[in-house]
């Protein structure tokens, strides 16, 4: 009897570890933690950050592959949808694809845009996220035929939070 309680026990602690373990794994390979101003994305390693567009840009990633870019701007009077599409159309535009609401983790809400540009061969996907009184928007443009491990925009929103 004894025995089976320490067996029970040693195999509750391992499979405790082995989720200790699995969820402080961090990137996958080819990506790189990212965080600042409250906000926190797997960059791809493959993208250069560049200087850009003022205060409020916290990202601006770019190279052969796509793009990453994360801005911030004021809510008061701004809908998530019409922001999306905004950031959208300044970085090209394209046919509007998808448009739904999304969870983002600490955000109070967010929704998701998804435009296809078949002439340039590039899908590009935002999502606007409200915490408070500011928008966090994320931006992330895929060349089409891109390896995911080099640049997965589902691996970068997925891993987009707030704090």
């Amino acid at each position: 009897m004894r025995t089976a309680f320490v067996s029970v026990a040693l195999a509750v602690a391992g499979l405790g570890a082995i989720v200790g373990v699995a969820s402080t794994a961090g990137p996958p390979e080819g990506y790189a933690r990212f965080s600042s101003q409250g906000a926190h994305v797997y960059r791809p390693t493959a993208l250069t950050e560049v200087a850009s567009g003022g205060r409020s840009v916290v990202l601006n990633a770019r190279g052969a592959p796509g793009a990453v870019r994360i801005a911030t701007l004021p809510a008061k009077g701004r809908a998530l949808g019409p922001a999306a599409r905004a950031a959208l159309a300044e970085g090209g535009g394209g046919h509007v694809a998808g448009d739904k609401a999304v969870d983002v983790t600490g955000a109070d809400a967010a929704r998701e845009v998804v435009a296809d540009d078949a002439q340039r061969r590039v899908r590009r996907v935002a999502v606007v996220a409200r915490q408070d009184d500011r928008l966090y928007v994320l931006t992330v443009s895929v060349r089409r035929g891109t390896p995911a491990r080099v640049l997965d925009s589902q691996t970068v929103l997925d891993s987009f939070y707030l704090d």
